[in-house]
């Protein structure tokens, strides 16, 4: 009597178990499918950022934004952030000399 009852107690709390470990993959399932369409969004938000701001689009809305439209646009190369500037090299022979005497 006794090995029956534990015996069916230790089932009805393996069966409970898998029970809700059924539910968290089930949850699991729906949150990554969220996080793939939210990351699906973004990449396409990204994108049409991207498209608006590139120098040609806007070069060739000038006109409408009531801007100069440019003769011709240059696209300059992306730098990374983490790499410092080198010191500015000032080409010519004028003298650089301070604009107030003391």
């Amino acid at each position: 009597m006794r090995v029956a009852t534990v015996a069916t107690l230790a089932l009805f709390v393996i069966l409970i178990g898998n029970t809700y470990s059924a539910q968290r993959q089930v949850e699991l399932h729906t949150l990554h499918n969220d996080l793939l369409q939210a990351q699906s969004q973004y990449a396409q938000q990204v994108a049409n950022l991207t498209n608006v701001a590139d120098p040609a689009h806007v070069a060739s809305r000038a006109g409408s934004l009531h801007l100069v439209v440019p003769s011709s646009v240059t696209q300059i190369a992306p730098v990374p952030l983490n790499v410092p500037l080198p010191a500015p090299h000032l080409a010519g022979d004028d003298i650089v000399s301070s604009r107030t005497y003391r």
